[in-house]
C-alpha cells in the first residue's frame, strides 16, 4: 500500500476507536482525530488518487468524520444506543474494514521493479504501417497491416523528464484500452481502473546514450493472447544493461493494442481466405 492509504486506513481506525472508547466530554481529543483523519483523506485522494479497493474505507472515514465532529451537538448528545447494537455494527465494520484493506493489499498499485543495470533508460513508442501488406484479421480489404512498436535504450536522460506511466497516460486512451483489457480477461473494467498509477523506470523520448560500439539488439515477441506491456520489466533491465531492447505488439493477437488516433484493436482468430 502508498503512504497516504495506510496513513488513511490507520486514521479510520483511529475514528472507530474514538466513538467507542473516548468519552464525549473529551472535545479536543475528537476535534484532533477528526479534522487529522479530514486532511490524510483530502491529501490522499488527491495525490496519489482514488481506487476501488478502498471504497469501503473513504465511506467509512467520511461517516465517522462526521459523526466524530458532529457528537457534541445536542442531538448527538441525547442519542443513545444500546450496547449490544453498538458492539455488533463496531465488529461488522471492523470486519469491512479488514475486507478493505486486504484488497488494497494484495491487488497494490505497482511500479515495475528497478532495473540493476549502471545505466538509465529511455523508451519511444513508433505507429508502423505497411503498405504492401494486407491485414488478415478484418474483412476491409482496404486494410494494411499497422503494428506498435516500442523500444527501449541506454540513455543519459539530461532534460530529466518524468518516467513513463505503464499504461496510456491518457484518460480516453487508457479507458478504451482498458475496456478491451479487461474484456479478453472477463471481468468489470473497473477492477483494473487502479492500473493508470502504475509507472516505469523509463523516460520517454528521450536521447539515446552515444557508444562508441554498436548496441546489441534484443528483440522480445510476446505470447498469444498477451501485450509487449507485459514485457516492459524485463526489456527495462536489458536497457539498463547496454542492450536496445525492441518489442512489438501483434495486432490482434494481443489483448489490445492501442494505435495514436485511439483506435484500440484486441483479439481475434486468424480470418481465412
Amino acid at each position: 500500500m502508498r503512504l497516504f492509504e495506510i496513513l488513511l486506513v490507520l486514521s479510520c481506525f483511529a475514528l472507530l476507536v474514538d466513538l467507542l472508547f473516548i468519552k464525549r466530554s473529551a472535545k479536543k481529543t475528537g476535534l484532533g482525530v477528526g479534522i487529522g483523519s479530514s486532511v490524510i483523506l483530502v491529501v490522499q485522494l488527491l495525490v496519489e488518487g482514488y481506487r476501488w479497493q478502498l471504497l469501503l474505507v473513504y465511506i467509512m472515514t467520511a461517516l465517522f468524520i462526521i459523526i466524530v465532529l458532529l457528537r457534541h451537538s445536542e442531538k448527538m448528545m441525547n442519542l443513545k444506543i444500546g450496547k449490544f447494537l453498538k458492539y455488533s455494527l463496531s465488529s461488522l465494520i471492523v470486519i469491512l474494514l479488514v475486507a478493505s484493506t486486504a484488497l488494497s493489499v494484495y491487488l497494490p498499485v505497482f511500479n515495475l521493479p528497478k532495473p540493476d543495470g549502471p545505466e538509465k533508460v529511455g523508451t519511444q513508442t513508433f505507429h508502423l504501417t505497411d503498405q504492401n501488406r494486407d491485414e488478415s484479421f478484418t474483412e476491409d480489404q482496404s486494410d494494411k497491416r499497422e503494428l506498435m512498436v516500442q523500444v527501449w535504450y541506454p540513455t543519459e536522460n539530461r532534460n530529466n523528464i518524468k518516467r513513463d506511466t505503464l499504461f496510456p497516460n491518457n484518460k480516453e486512451m487508457f479507458k478504451k484500452y482498458i475496456q478491451s483489457f479487461s474484456a479478453s480477461l472477463k471481468m468489470p473494467e473497473f477492477v483494473l481502473d487502479y492500473l493508470k498509477y502504475s509507472h516505469t523506470n523509463s523516460y520517454e523520448n528521450v536521447e539515446i546514450l552515444p557508444s562508441t560500439s554498436p548496441y546489441p539488439v534484443v528483440v522480445l515477441s510476446h505470447g498469444m493472447g498477451t501485450s509487449r506491456v507485459l514485457q516492459a520489466s524485463q526489456a527495462e533491465n536489458l536497457a539498463s544493461h547496454g542492450f536496445i531492447v525492441v518489442t512489438i505488439d501483434h495486432t490482434y493477437s494481443t489483448f489490445a493494442t492501442l494505435f495514436p488516433d485511439g483506435r484500440v484493436t484486441d483479439y481475434k482468430k486468424v480470418r481465412l481466405h
